[in-house]
């Protein structure tokens, strides 16, 4: 359709100059092959989808109107002023098909990118349904006493089972490039794979005791806090679609797997986790001194991450200054 606009409108500049040469040679013969063209792309659009049928009704229209200016170039006396009314509009038409082509264009890739998000919330919804389901299996052994060598070997399933879903997540990611380029999901990913790593390395020394069932518990909930980040975009709030302007590609452009407002989303939700176990930290009196303070010190650096994250999603949504690379750098340890 491009291609036909810009023939269209030099076609219109040749016209010009025909007029003022007084000669018109040829100008029929051209008008035809642009007429021809644009019925044999008018055809294409019809027979590609439902969807583009009223491009292809556009199309026609600007057909019959080409054809309409190669009659008054076969007249005499030629009518010059007919001639480029009827390209004229024959432009206007074919700008028109292009504009409808553009949105379709846009609807499309939106359908794409919300199938790609429900395809990564439903595996995020697997592994939460593994993960759950492994932390039942630990909480049952843990709850037996002393592991005997039969329990030992137990635990030791387990931790294979959580190296798989380890593993799929970080699969997950690698396959889904946005993901990891996303500076808030890249960075959860990280937070999981590190408690996974510490529940296999326990799991494998035969330590099932609270302190495995509740790196488990964080999994779980960071990963729904995931799920519940890009659940936003696929069906958003009235005033989550406000803050997207109801594209949710996050700042106008190609479509995003993970529009900003949905890292921030998730930034918000991995706080209100860190606030919860703060709160529930200060209401436990069972905990030692020594592991009070530990999980405090955790926290608190969790913290310290996510504002260093969220001052960084904010710069990301103002954009790089002169040009600079905005490209995430690396999870903070």
């Amino acid at each position: 359709i491009e291609q036909l606009i810009t023939v269209q409108e030099s076609e219109l500049t040749a016209l010009v100059r025909a007029v003022e040469a007084g000669s018109f040679s040829g100008r029929d013969r051209a008008m035809i092959r642009l007429n021809q063209n644009t019925q044999a792309v008018a055809a294409l659009a019809r027979a590609a989808s439902q969807e583009t049928r009223r491009i292809a009704r556009v199309l026609d229209r600007a057909a019959d109107a080409q054809g309409a200016a190669v009659v008054v170039l076969r007249t005499e006396p030629l009518d010059a002023g007919e001639v480029e009314l009827a390209e004229n509009r024959s432009l206007d038409l074919l700008r028109e098909a292009m504009d409808l082509a553009e949105q379709l264009e846009q609807v499309i890739e939106q359908r794409e990118m919300r199938r790609q998000r429900t395809d990564v919330i439903a595996a995020y919804r697997e592994y939460v349904d593994r993960e759950v389901a492994l932390r039942a299996e630990t909480l049952e052994l843990a709850g037996d006493g002393e592991l005997d060598r039969r329990r030992l070997i137990e635990a030791r399933r387990l931790s294979g089972a959580q190296e798989e879903i380890r593993l799929g997540l970080d699969d997950l990611r690698a396959t889904r490039h946005e993901l990891n380029e996303s500076l808030v999901f890249s960075h959860v990913h990280g937070l999981l794979d590190d408690w996974a790593r510490l529940v296999i390395d326990d799991l494998i020394k035969g330590e099932v005791g609270e302190e495995v069932t509740r790196r488990q518990q964080r999994v779980v909930a960071s990963i729904g806090r995931l799920i519940e980040a890009l659940e936003e975009v696929v069906e958003p709030t009235s005033e989550f679609a406000q803050q997207q302007g109801g594209g949710g590609g996050g700042g106008g452009g190609q479509p995003r797997l993970i529009p900003p407002l949905a890292e921030l989303r998730l930034l918000r939700g991995m706080q209100e986790q860190v606030y919860n176990l703060t709160r529930a930290i200060d209401g436990r009196t069972d905990l030692e001194p020594t592991q009070r303070s530990r999980r405090l010190r955790d926290l608190g650096r969790s913290q310290r991450e996510l504002r260093s994250l969220g001052r960084q999603v904010l710069d990301m949504l103002k954009g790089p200054p002169n040009g600079a690379d905005s490209s995430p750098g690396a999870r903070p340890q």
